[in-house]
């Protein structure tokens, strides 16, 4: 008997649903490194930092944030391989299943998932946290009481009977939001696009950073152009005796790796100190 059968007993379904996904996602140890990166993606997608210059959920209208839950749901449809259900979100092992994501305490069911499995994700842009869980959304699971449209909160008794397949996991953090003010400030205050990488870099020495943020901080298409030798970033902070360093050089990925870093893809960099890369100063 494993601890889900155990813990939900006469929820076969369920059951199955967890051990299909946990699945797809790599095993029990790839939980949280699978749904992590894909749910910070989905809140950074919609909170659009490059193009907005927004940092954080609290920035966003209140209109986008009903857009939250659909991008969770595409982004997890998409990554998970799942079919799209002819009533509900998804179809797994032959069930029907509903996407539901929030960002705060509770998640809003509607009336065409009663009675229906539902995937409750559960998501903090501010702790940097997040859940994911199944759950049969039956009368008893759910409040007395809807919304005018109708929909219901999942009840105390509900949320008892959540089979979590990842409870309070940890997403990549939200840098820009975490980051001490004076200097987010003093990032977004220094100028142009190679001014404003220069400064960030500059904040971040010895620190693995993901080419979203570059792109962010950048606020351009061209952010590459202004990362490089001629004129970007780089020839700033090389008169500081610092080097930015790719992951999708060869020669830049092995500096890296000899002071001690791992650069893993084309999508990170890190700026390092050019005497720990063997340029001296």
């Amino acid at each position: 008997m494993t601890k889900y059968e155990s813990a939900h007993p006469s929820q076969n379904d369920i059951i199955s649903i967890a051990e299909t996904l946990i699945a797809k996602t790599g095993g029990r140890n790839r939980l949280e490194a699978f749904f992590g990166p894909k749910l910070r993606q989905a809140m950074d997608e919609v909170i659009d930092m490059p193009r907005t210059g927004r940092y954080c959920l609290e920035q966003i209208e209140k209109t986008e944030k009903t857009y939250i839950g659909t991008k969770v749901e595409i982004v997890l449809m998409h990554e998970l391989g799942l079919a799209r259900g002819n009533k509900l979100d998804a179809q797994l092992n032959g069930y029907e299943v509903d996407i539901k994501n929030t960002t705060g305490s509770n998640w809003m069911i509607p009336n065409e998932a009663l009675n229906e499995i539902c995937l409750l994700v559960k998501t903090s842009d501010q702790h940097g946290t997040f859940s994911v869980g199944l759950l049969r959304c039956s009368e008893e699971n759910l409040s007395k009481g809807g919304n005018r449209d109708g929909k219901k909160n999942v009840s105390a008794n509900g949320r008892k009977k959540i089979l979590w397949i990842v409870k309070d996991g940890n997403m990549p953090e939200n840098v820009f939001l975490h980051m001490e003010p004076e200097t987010r400030e003093k990032i977004f205050n220094a100028g142009g696009a190679t001014k404003r990488l220069a400064e960030f870099f500059r904040s971040r020495v010895g620190i693995i950073t993901q080419r979203y943020l570059v792109e962010s901080v950048a606020q351009q298409r061209d952010y590459m152009k202004r990362l490089r030798r001629n004129g970007g970033a780089k020839d700033l902070l090389a008169k500081e005796g610092l080097e930015i360093l790719w992951g999708g050089n060869k020669e830049q990925k092995m500096a890296a790796q000899l002071a001690g870093y791992r650069l893993s893809t084309k999508d990170e960099f890190i700026c390092l100190r050019k005497a720990d890369i063997g340029l001296g100063k």
